[in-house]
């Protein structure tokens, strides 16, 4: 797996910009999520009065914030005594291209409370 060298402090720059762009999405998502999952209860709560039964999907999938990694990689980015940071592939694609294992999953989920 080949190592990129990079500024630490340009790095910085990207994870925190990153994190904000996260921020922003996981708080539109949680809206969204909170809007479509009030109307999910009271349309159960509709049907239990009408039929007296309750429907077994009630709940929603409730959006997840991953900011904790991004808080790790500053935090660890900080600490640094170095004015270059290693990183291997995956740690650039996660830290600066924002292509973390869990974005596709979270795109998804976040995208249904749009």
């Amino acid at each position: 797996m080949e190592k990129i060298v990079v500024s630490t402090n340009e790095l910085l720059h990207v994870v925190e910009k990153n994190l904000k762009k996260h921020k922003t999405e996981y708080e539109e998502a949680l809206t969204g999520w909170r809007f479509q999952q009030a109307a999910k209860l009271q349309e159960a709560v509709n049907v239990l009065h009408d039929t007296g039964d309750v429907p077994l999907q009630v709940l929603l999938p409730k959006p997840t914030s991953y900011a904790d990694q991004y808080e790790r990689a500053i935090c660890i980015l900080k600490m640094s005594v170095n004015q270059e940071f290693t990183l291997d592939e995956q740690q650039f694609d996660a830290w600066v291209m924002d292509k973390w294992g869990w974005k596709q999953q979270f795109a998804m989920l976040s995208g249904a409370y749009k």
